[in-house]
C-alpha cells in the first residue's frame, strides 16, 4: 500500500483567505513545523504566519483531499492552480505556486497587500469586499489594482525603477 498525503491549504483566520496550498503525510506535524519560529524568516509563508501569530492568531489548517504519493505532486499543483484560478494570492515558492519569496512591501503588489490584509481589522475587510463587489472584481484584484496606482506614483523614498519592475515593465 502507498504512503498517503494530505493535500491542504493555509486560510487566513478572520478573512479565510487561502495563501498557501502544500501536501504532507503527516498533518499534526506539519502544522507544528508551519508554525514553528525557526522557520526560514525571509519566506512569505513565514512571514504572514508571523504577522499572525504577533496579533495572537494562527492559520487554519485545512485539507482537502488525502491520494497515494505517487499521485500527490500532480493534485497539489492541481489544487495551487484551481485557487489561483478563484483569485487566490498564492505565496507557494514550489513547482507550480510561483510564489513570493521574500516580502518587499516597498516595491511589490502582492507582498504589500499580504501586509495590508494581515492586519486589516475584520470591519474593514468587510467595506473592501462591498466596494470590490460593486466594482464587479474580486476583493483581491480591487485591493491590487489600487496598490499598483499608489506605487505609481513614486515619493521620496520610493524607487522607481522598482516600481517597473515589480509591474514587469523594468
Amino acid at each position: 500500500m502507498s504512503q498517503q498525503i494530505a493535500i491542504y491549504v493555509l486560510k487566513h483566520p478572520e478573512t479565510r483567505q487561502v495563501f498557501y496550498v502544500g501536501a504532507t503525510s503527516n498533518i499534526a506535524t506539519r502544522y507544528k513545523s508551519h508554525l514553528s519560529s525557526n522557520q526560514n524568516p525571509h519566506n512569505a509563508k513565514n512571514q504572514i504566519i508571523r504577522s499572525l501569530k504577533s496579533h495572537g492568531m494562527k492559520p487554519i489548517m485545512e485539507v482537502f483531499c488525502v491520494c497515494d504519493y505517487q499521485d500527490s505532486h500532480n493534485k497539489e499543483n492541481e489544487y495551487i492552480q484551481l485557487y489561483k484560478d478563484q483569485g487566490c494570492l498564492l505565496v507557494n515558492v514550489a513547482s507550480g505556486g510561483g510564489g513570493l519569496r521574500p516580502m518587499n512591501t516597498h516595491s511589490n503588489p502582492l507582498a504589500k497587500y499580504y501586509k495590508m490584509t494581515i492586519d486589516m481589522p475584520i470591519e474593514l475587510h468587510t467595506a473592501l469586499k462591498i466596494e470590490a463587489a460593486k466594482r464587479q472584481q474580486s476583493m483581491t484584484e480591487f485591493i491590487i489594482a489600487a496598490i499598483k496606482r499608489e506605487l505609481a506614483q513614486p515619493t521620496a523614498t520610493q524607487d522607481t525603477h522598482a516600481v517597473y519592475a515589480a509591474d514587469g515593465d523594468g
